[in-house]
Formats: structure tokens, C-alpha cells, sequence
């Protein structure tokens, strides 16, 4: 029977609602724009900052780099010596390793390619819970120079340059002009962070590389997997005794002080996306302003219609309709029409993605992984459901507490307004322009503050100036005169095209 009276008053509510044509069409346009713009900032802040990252046990993964804030520096990564000492120093790490993202030339002379790769340590796809679909890892011999010439493939450079082929272990292609022995495939879908690399090498280096000497040639990510009841504080703690005993004998200990030198262990995923996060959760503060500023004006035109029916709703009160009717059939209404808006905010949210990929929110720490995907959908739903239950409640409140006499008098000719109706709907309005003040002056101030950075002078007039990039084979130009042979043929070359006005070359642009 409550089924039957269920289905009558949802029916009854799509009857009214199909009928006010006007009043429907508002909701349903100002639900979908902003449950749509809503929906937009969520699936960029779940790809970048809720979900986990794709390996096994993910918060088990930090982290740990230098810093010299006494020299302006606040982040130097680590060496090559931090990742062999610690390795056998820290105790909370259950594995460590190290990458150096780059890139190389690929490809026999006459038809070289530059294509993304990363140089990494042996215990890499160890350290992450990786395996390997083919193959083996790189072995500790294989971090000499002179035997590093193997590579690691992912799954898609695989597909693409080697067409799949089956037997791809043991075959030899050209990076930098250096025969390199393919060793084994990662599995398909695998990437590291925002990392793009089609293929991995080893950190090739001379054991004088790794001496305490160069303990501060900062040029490493460094990773490491916490052993099981090992927190990121213990990891914290052994990582500052065991930079104070290497103090005590490091000749440059006077000056390490001066700078205060020290190293921060950090959770793997919120060290990656630690820049990004406040611009984020501004972002989706502002949509969730817009939300409410929407949400208040819908709740307006709820309490509007509801002054029109106050007399159907009191009379049906005095002729014993419960309340537990008026408050279903109010609640049907507005769920019924969140939902729909909801739907609608969904069709909105995609476009809305869509769009904003076309500004490179791609390039975002994990903003690859940006889709309108069921979890995002699911959250829109709920979040749909819940704004349905919220606009009910001032509807919901306005029917229970009037009264036959006032609701009559107020549908008469000479009728107004009752107070009760009056007093909600200048509340609703005061917060609509709160609201809206709130928003103005916060976006007002945000193009305030980019137009100050913009301001700020680089240190050099950027005007008609271009760079490019030059990476030399090393088996080409292996000694550093040979290298600078090449400047000197390569600058008066560029100074000779027309429109050049004057050329130089550097290791490192601003």
C-alpha cells in the first residue's frame, strides 16, 4: 500500500513540475551549470589528489631529498652517494632507489628520434611493487659505465617501435649513438608518477662518482619503500642521526651548518602534487561557492511556489493529510529535480573536462589520469542527492508551520505574503549576495595577485629572445674540447641567419 501512495505522489510530483514549465526549466539549467562545474574541478582533484597512486601499497612509498634554506634552496633532490649510503643506513627502508629523468637520441645516423627515457637504479620497479612482464631487472655491475648499455622497455614503446615482437629480449638498438641490449617489457599501463619515458637505463656512473665527495652533487629522485610498522617519522628521525655522524667527519661540516643543510622524508604522492594542491582546493572552494549561490537562488523559487500552494497545502493539513505527506511529496519533488540536474551536470562536467584539456591540465602531477569516470559520476549523484534533501528543507519547514487562517487570508484579494514566507526569503536573498560578494572579491583579488606576478621583471628583457636545446651524443663528442669545438663552429652559424641579432650558448636557461 505505501508502495501504491509512493508512486501516486512521485507521479503527482512530475505532473506539477511538467505543467510549470518555466519554473522546471530554470532549476534544471541553473542545477546543471553548477553541479556541472562542480563535477569539472572534482575529477581534476580526484586524479591529482585522492586517488592513490597505481602500486601495491602505496603509502608505504616516500620520498627523501635535500635542503639549504640558508642558501635559498629548499629542495636539491639527492645524489648519488645519499642513495648507496642510505640504502644500507636507514633501517625503516625496506628498499631504495633513484631515478634521473631525461631524454636521449634514438635511432641509427641519418634517422635519429628524441624520446623521453629515465636512468634508474637496479631496485626501482622493486622499490614500487613492479613486475616485470619479460625479462629481468639491471644488476649491480650494470651501474658501471662500460656496462650499462641495456635498457628496460615500457609496454607501449614495445607495441610501437618493436611492433610487439615476442622475441624482443636480446634485441639491440641505438641510444646516443651506442648499441643497447633490450633486457625486459614492463607491463602494460605503467607509469611513474607524470613521467613520460618510453624506456629505462641504468644510473651508469664510476665508483669515484659515488665517493662522500660528491654527498651534495644533488641530481637524483630518490624513493624508498618503509618496512612494514615503519612510519614516515622513524624514517625522519634515523635520516637526521644518520646526516649528524656524517657531519662530524664531512670537511665541509662549517659550511653545511651555515646553510642548514637537512633532509625531509615526505609521503611519495603528497610530495608530488604538494604544489598543486592549494590551487586546487581554491578552485573547488570557488565552485562549490557557485553551488551554493545557485542552491540559494533555486531555494528562492522554491519558497515562491511554495506561497503559491500554501492554500492547497493547509487545507489538505485541516483535512487529516499527515506530515510525513507533505514532507515525501516536497522531497520527491526537489530530488526529482537535483537528480535531473544532476544528469544534466554530468553532460555539463564532461564538456567542462573536455575544455579545460585544451589548457594543458594535462601537464598537472598526475593530471593524466583526469576522466569522467563512475567514481567521479557517483560522488556527482550523491552530491546531487544531497543539495535535493537541503532545498527541501526550507520548503518542507514553510508548509509545516502555517497555519489555515494566515494561508487563506493570503491567497485572498487583499492578502499578502505572510511574514514567516517574507522572513525566509530575505534570508535567502541577504545569503545569495553574501555569497556572490565572496566569490567576486576572491577571483577579484586572484587576477589581482597574477597580474603582480606577471608584473615581476625576470632579471632579463624576454622580448624577440627564443632558446632551443642541444644534446651532443657523447659518442661523437665524449671529451669536453670536442664539445667546444662544436660551440665555436655552431654560433657563428646561428649568428649568420637573417633576423639573428646575437647568439650565445649555456648550460642552464632561467
Amino acid at each position: 500500500m505505501n508502495t501504491i501512495l509512493s508512486v501516486a505522489t512521485l507521479h503527482r510530483a512530475l505532473g506539477r513540475l511538467f505543467r510549470q514549465k518555466g519554473f522546471t526549466i530554470t532549476v534544471l539549467l541553473t542545477l546543471g551549470l553548477c553541479i556541472g562545474a562542480n563535477i569539472a574541478i572534482f575529477a581534476v582533484i580526484d586524479a591529482v589528489l585522492l586517488k592513490t597512486l597505481p602500486f601495491p601499497k602505496p603509502n608505504g612509498l616516500v620520498t627523501a631529498y635535500n635542503s639549504y634554506p640558508g642558501a635559498g634552496v629548499e629542495r636539491a633532490s639527492a645524489s648519488l652517494p645519499n642513495y648507496y649510503e642510505r640504502r644500507e643506513g636507514i633501517e625503516a627502508f625496506e628498499s631504495v632507489s633513484i631515478i634521473q629523468y631525461g631524454s636521449a637520441v634514438v635511432g641509427d645516423a641519418g634517422s635519429p628520434n628524441r624520446v623521453k627515457r629515465d636512468r634508474i637504479s637496479p631496485e626501482f620497479f622493486e622499490t614500487l611493487g613492479v613486475p616485470l612482464l619479460m625479462g629481468r631487472t639491471f644488476t649491480e655491475d650494470e651501474m658501471l659505465k662500460g656496462n650499462s648499455g641495456k635498457a628496460i622497455l615500457t609496454y607501449e614503446y614495445w607495441q610501437s617501435t618493436f611492433e610487439g615482437d615476442p622475441q624482443v629480449l636480446g634485441k639491440i638498438f641505438q641510444i646516443e649513438g651506442y648499441p643497447v641490449e633490450v633486457i625486459a617489457v614492463l607491463p602494460n599501463g605503467f607509469k611513474f608518477l607524470s613521467s613520460e619515458a618510453k624506456f629505462y637505463v641504468p644510473v651508469a656512473s664510476e665508483l669515484k662518482d659515488r665517493e662522500p665527495d660528491n654527498r651534495h652533487s644533488n641530481n637524483y629522485f630518490f624513493i624508498a619503500r618503509l618496512k612494514d610498522g615503519a612510519s614516515i617519522s622513524n624514517a625522519q628521525s634515523q635520516i637526521d642521526a644518520f646526516n649528524a655522524v656524517q657531519l662530524e667527519t664531512d670537511p665541509v661540516a662549517h659550511l653545511l651548518e651555515g646553510v642548514r643543510f637537512k633532509t625531509y622524508v615526505k609521503d611519495l604522492r603528497e610530495d608530488h602534487v604538494a604544489s598543486i594542491k592549494p590551487t586546487l582546493l581554491m578552485l573547488q572552494a570557488g565552485a562549490l561557492c557557485l553551488l551554493l549561490i545557485g542552491g540559494v537562488n533555486i531555494a528562492n523559487l522554491f519558497l515562491i511556489r511554495a506561497s503559491g500552494r500554501s492554500k492547497e497545502m493547509a487545507v489538505r493539513l485541516a483535512l487529516g493529510a499527515g506530515r510525513l505527506h507533505v514532507v515525501r511529496e516536497t522531497l520527491y519533488e526537489t530530488l526529482t529535480l537535483t537528480i535531473i540536474g544532476g544528469f544534466l551536470g554530468l553532460g555539463v562536467g564532461a564538456l567542462g573536462i573536455r575544455m579545460i584539456n585544451f589548457l594543458g591540465i594535462d601537464e598537472l602531477p598526475l593530471g593524466d589520469g583526469i576522466a569522467l569516470d563512475a567514481r567521479v559520476a557517483l560522488v556527482a549523484l550523491a552530491g546531487s542527492c544531497l543539495v535535493g534533501a537541503a532545498l527541501a528543507i526550507p520548503v518542507i519547514g514553510f508548509h509545516l508551520r502555517g497555519q489555515l487562517v494566515t494561508a487563506l487570508q493570503s491567497e485572498s484579494r487583499g492578502g499578502t505574503v505572510s511574514r514567516n514566507a517574507q522572513r525566509m526569503r530575505h534570508a535567502f536573498i541577504v545569503a545569495q549576495i553574501a555569497l556572490t560578494f565572496v566569490l567576486i572579491t576572491g577571483a577579484g583579488m586572484l587576477t589581482i595577485s597574477f597580474k603582480r606576478v606577471m608584473d615581476v621583471s625576470p632579471g632579463f628583457n624576454p622580448t624577440n629572445v627564443v632558446s632551443g636545446r642541444i644534446s651532443l651524443p657523447h659518442k661523437r663528442y665524449p671529451e669536453k674540447e670536442d664539445r667546444l669545438a662544436f660551440v665555436d663552429r655552431l654560433l657563428p652559424a646561428v649568428k649568420s641567419i637573417q633576423g639573428v641579432k646575437t647568439a650565445a650558448i649555456n648550460t642552464g636557461l632561467p
